[in-house]
């Protein structure tokens, strides 16, 4: 499905989040599940990941080449050292590994995310 355009996020009731999804690919899932959210590292399995977490890898994943037949694998945040150690302080550093597969090929996308507060700053690292 292509769409021409787009309405830029806007704000709304506290605890909610708008998020614009760009490059979206969505294909059969298991068990007609389309999307599933699978918990990184620091989550506990079976628990969703932290609006920090969801928005580091949201912003990360818009960050990717825009190539037609890029899919997303899996994504997961794998906390900084002084982040384990003051998990709850500001501001939020970690880094986003995104498994992205194009043309069979699977390659993993490294970033570095710091947010604080509304503001989430996207770095790419590289990819291995």
């Amino acid at each position: 499905m292509a769409c021409s355009t787009s309405n830029p996020a806007v704000a709304g009731l506290l605890g909610v989040t708008d998020v614009k999804l760009l490059r979206v690919w969505i294909g059969a899932g298991d068990n007609r599940t389309a999307v599933k959210t699978i918990g990184g590292a620091g989550t506990l399995l079976g628990q969703e990941p932290s609006m920090e977490d969801r928005a580091c890898i949201t912003a990360a994943a818009a960050k990717l080449p825009p190539v037609g037949a890029l899919r997303i694998e899996r994504s997961r945040v794998v906390p900084q050292p002084s982040a384990q150690e003051q998990h709850n302080s500001r501001p939020y550093h970690v880094t986003v590994e995104i498994d992205a597969n194009v043309a069979g090929q699977t390659s993993t996308y490294l970033f570095n995310c710091i947010r604080d507060g509304q503001l989430t700053v996207i770095q790419p690292l590289g990819m291995r």
